[in-house]
């Protein structure tokens, strides 16, 4: 017969296997209450039942806490009622410090040896369009050159929508709506055109890269040697109808011009002026339409990008005096372009070309930016002088 042991229950822990001779808890030393002994059989059931008194203090702890941190998040939840908020969260910035929609690393613009030295180039196939000058380029062998060291990257020129001529404000446009991947430019890029990137929560970053010149060319029937940027405003503004006005033949002048709301040149000759054109100024696509409509045109004038016009033989080009004077600098040293008059800034009327670079974190931005460097390097710029341009390095 199996004999059962007292067992004392300590009625602060719990604790139920105290011996019946025991004074004090085993568990937690507390004195026993001898009054409440019970057996091992039944002491599973008695323990059941026991409150753990041991609690108690916790319990209290607990509950003090709790009515602490009610107390705090109902004052402060009424107080932020009242005040406007400072939480930053990683979609929402303190106004007055938001950061740039995308930040303009200029720092991946470099300058290499060579082409092949440049890094980061991407691959795929990648739009680009807008100045028609810089058709020279790829005529001297530019983009077949990028082809050589980088055959993976794929440039497509872009044409623009059916009856909307190419050029500056064409191409930023097509860039702005993705359409490009990064646009060449013959002017600067405008507050509008920055206001318009942002709003669509990206930049635009336009990088120099040749100095054009701009000339000026009449039909061979009027072989004036140069005329003042004076005279030349006055053609087109139609104060001046009449080439023996200024010293030429008696033959009615038929000023020819690109749309000035696309194209940039004009501007560099007539400023803010550009829109007043005289009303026997005809409008025609592009330069090489220029070209051929005074190359067929008696009286007709006309001007392009020094690239485009230097070497043709069908007009006749004007050299170009600053003010009124007649110290007549002419765009053109022998065969080629006087690119010396270009870079020295001697030549009378010339711009920076660009390209621009839509910084939007995207394989576009990775064109862009790499496009810029491989006409920076020594090899590019070398490109950009043979086709017509001044290097800027």
């Amino acid at each position: 017969m199996k004999v059962h042991q007292t067992k004392i229950i300590c009625r602060v822990c719990g604790y139920d296997d105290n011996p019946s001779n025991a004074d004090r808890c085993q568990r937690c030393h507390s004195t026993l209450n001898r009054s409440f002994p019970e057996s091992a059989k039944n002491s599973q059931t008695k323990n059941s039942s026991a409150f753990p008194w041991s609690v108690i203090p916790l319990i209290a702890l607990l509950l003090g806490t709790g009515g602490m941190y009610w107390f705090y998040r109902s004052h402060t939840t009424a107080t932020l009622k009242d005040k406007p908020s400072a939480v930053v969260t990683p979609t929402q910035q303190p106004l007055g410090k938001q950061p740039p929609a995308i930040a303009s690393n200029t720092a991946d613009i470099q300058t290499y040896a060579s082409m092949q030295d440049v890094p980061n180039v991407p691959t795929g196939v990648f739009n680009y369009g807008g100045a028609t000058c810089f058709a020279a380029m790829t005529a001297h062998g530019m983009h077949s050159s990028i082809a050589k060291v980088r055959p993976n990257f794929h440039l497509r020129y872009t044409e623009p929508p059916v009856n909307v001529p190419p050029g500056c404000s064409t191409g930023i446009g097509m860039l702005l709506d993705g359409e490009l991947s990064f646009a060449q430019n013959g002017r600067s890029v405008s507050d509008a055109e920055y206001r318009k990137a942002k709003e669509r929560n990206f930049t635009l970053q336009q990088v120099p890269v040749a100095i054009d010149g701009i000339v000026f060319f009449t039909h061979r029937n009027v072989p004036l040697p140069g005329l003042s940027v004076k005279q030349l405003q006055d053609i087109f503004l139609g104060k001046v109808t009449n080439w023996k006005q200024l010293g030429g033949p008696n033959r009615a002048i038929a000023p020819i011009s690109q749309d000035p709301k696309v194209h940039a040149s004009l501007k560099l000759l007539l400023s803010d002026r550009v829109n007043n054109l005289g009303r026997n100024v005809k409008i025609v696509r592009d330069y090489t339409t220029a070209m051929r409509r005074v190359a067929a045109t008696p009286g007709a004038i006309s001007y392009s990008s020094a690239s485009i016009a230097v070497g043709q033989r069908s007009i006749h080009l004007l050299g170009i005096a600053r003010g009124s004077s007649k110290d007549y600098v002419s765009p053109v040293a022998g065969e080629r372009v006087n690119v010396a008059a270009l870079r020295d800034g001697s030549y009378p009327i010339t711009r920076r070309l660009f390209i621009v670079i839509r910084r939007d974190r995207t394989p576009d931005e990775q064109a862009g930016v790499a496009y810029t460097n491989l006409l920076l390097s020594h090899e590019g710029q070398q490109i950009v002088e043979k086709a017509g341009f001044a290097a800027i390095h």
